[in-house]
């Protein structure tokens, strides 16, 4: 499974925040597309180094809802 959910799953067009890098700030993102193990999100705005393997965490405000590896970026 490339993403796991330890909350209730988002909906399609939800906004929430996702972190790519421990360094980085959480960032807004929507979430066009979501099944089982997969989600597509975008990014409100363009992010740097956005790299396939690398982890993203979701949140709903401050809260974790999940995370998964990233396996594309387009």
């Amino acid at each position: 499974r490339d993403v796991r959910w330890v909350n209730d799953p988002p909906g399609e067009g939800e906004e929430l925040l996702a972190q790519i890098r421990s360094r980085f700030s959480a960032a807004s993102v929507r979430i066009d597309s979501i099944s089982v193990d997969r989600v597509i999100a975008k990014f409100e705005s363009p992010q740097r180094a956005i790299t396939p393997g690398q982890a993203a965490v979701f949140y709903r405000g401050d809260e974790v809802i999940g995370g998964g590896f990233i396996c594309s970026v387009d």
